[in-house]
């Protein structure tokens, strides 16, 4: 919902500025199947599939980290689109504080609460993580790359996110923009006729 929060923004400037969302079919994304792969991975690593298996929970841990992988290599290739600069810096922000905390993501336990995330809060303090999550503390890395910010509970958008997060945002939602506008609409004149001066 975060991010989809940055692409609706982006659409509705787009729209109202007269671009057009035939520009978002024609994005030159290369290997854009990649950008795929990186959440059908993640969905896999917390699906419970690892359970069963004697280190399950460090399989699963090591495939959330891979999964970041294929999403760099798109952004990579696709370094000719300057909107995923952006996205790109914010995904290396991520990936960096989550390699550096041990395969998971810290989360501020303040921003947890402020998010109304008191359910996921409570799981991470009995099993130690929820999903790619973990409690942000004295051993934490790179705190200012961490999950430190929350949207307020009660919100469509009640979350914690991180510095990355907003990168990765920004550039999804340039993104769209610049292709709205490089399509523009075709918006009907009325015909004025000949000597008739406009209203």
């Amino acid at each position: 919902m975060f991010l989809l929060s940055f692409l609706l923004v982006g659409l509705a400037y787009g729209y109202l500025r007269g671009g057009s969302l035939r520009g978002l079919a024609v994005i030159p994304i290369r290997h854009s199947w990649l950008i795929l792969v990186g959440p059908l991975l993640q969905v896999v690593a917390f699906s419970g599939l690892f359970a069963i298996l004697p280190q399950g929970a460090l399989l699963a841990r090591d495939l959330y980290v891979f999964s970041y992988y294929p999403i760099l290599l798109c952004l990579l290739a696709n370094l000719s689109l300057r909107p995923l600069w952006l996205a790109l810096a914010g995904t290396a922000a991520n990936v960096t504080a989550i390699v550096a905390n041990g395969g998971y993501m810290p989360a501020s336990a303040e921003a947890l609460r402020t998010a109304g995330m008191l359910y996921e809060l409570d799981v991470i303090s009995w099993r130690g993580h929820y999903g790619n999550s973990v409690l942000l503390g004295p051993q934490t890395q790179l705190v200012p790359l961490c999950d430190v910010m929350p949207f307020p509970g009660g919100t469509l958008l009640a979350t914690v996110f991180s510095v990355g997060d907003i990168a990765i945002g920004l550039g999804a939602m340039w993104l769209v923009i610049q292709a709205m506008l490089l399509h523009p609409r075709r918006i009907p004149t009325a015909n004025l006729g000949p000597g008739k001066p406009p209203a």
